[in-house]
């Protein structure tokens, strides 16, 4: 159940329901807090809108777990960068759009 929260969740946030989106990602990590995608797209939700420092603890996490999709790390990397955290990159995170 936890992954169909999840998946909802991703689709009401490009739909641009934010925050039904992001209600439904917070319930599926309430139902299996391992679930590295879950993680991850809560993490889009809040870099999506700016704000990268909810985010980061999100994506790290899912990185952590280890079975996160490949573009996690350059959404770690955006992160970081716009936190000051890292130095500049030119790569930017791909389009969830």
């Amino acid at each position: 159940m936890a992954y169909a929260y999840n998946n909802r969740g991703l689709a009401w946030h490009r739909l641009g329901m934010r925050a039904e989106g992001r209600a439904d990602i917070e319930h599926s990590l309430r139902l299996d807090g391992q679930n590295a995608y879950a993680h991850r797209n809560l993490g889009i939700c809040y870099f999506d809108q700016g704000d990268y420092a909810a985010a980061l603890p999100h994506f790290e996490r899912a990185h952590r777990l280890g079975t996160a999709p490949p573009e996690l790390a350059a959404y770690l990397r955006q992160t970081r960068q716009q936190l000051g955290l890292d130095s500049a990159t030119d790569e930017q995170p791909p389009s969830e759009k």
